[in-house]
């Protein structure tokens, strides 16, 4: 599977193994792998593993175009609030990820 622009930027600046902080809270967490071969994602935070789909991060870039700053807007609730990245995110992924996937971009 070819990667697509998301995936080539934060490959550019992020690799498996590094120490990130969430931009609001700045709790730590882990990129444990980035797979291209199946396209996911995995980041580490607390321990707890979680794996999202390299489709809906290329899809960030189409959700963000033309609508210039975008909250991210994490919640810890099953649904986000539309309009943030959270919204967005949770399509994919029921769990609050959105300071995560700020954080590695």
């Amino acid at each position: 599977m070819s990667s697509g622009p998301v995936e080539r930027a934060i490959r550019g600046v992020v690799g498996a193994g590094q120490r990130l902080a969430t931009p609001v809270r700045a709790a730590a967490f882990i990129v444990a792998s980035i797979d291209g071969e199946e396209s996911s994602w995995s980041w580490v935070p607390g321990g707890t593993g979680l794996a999202c789909l390299g489709r809906a991060l290329e899809g960030i870039v189409p959700f963000l175009a033309g609508k210039g700053w975008v909250e991210i807007g994490s919640r810890y609730e099953v649904e986000g609030k539309v309009g943030t990245l959270d919204g967005y995110l949770k399509r994919c992924v029921k769990r609050a990820t959105a300071g995560w996937v700020a954080a590695s971009s």
